[in-house]
């Protein structure tokens, strides 16, 4: 579900590569569940 939405913003040549978007997202899950240092 909080993945949906990255086909309508995300460009590829744009600030983040595929690699950070998914770091960002691991973190943000991550926290989510309780994990305060990623």
């Amino acid at each position: 579900m909080m993945l949906r939405g990255i086909a309508t913003w995300y460009r590829i040549g744009g600030p983040l590569t595929p690699q950070d978007l998914c770091k960002q997202y691991v973190a943000y899950a991550l926290r989510l569940v309780g994990h305060e240092k990623v």
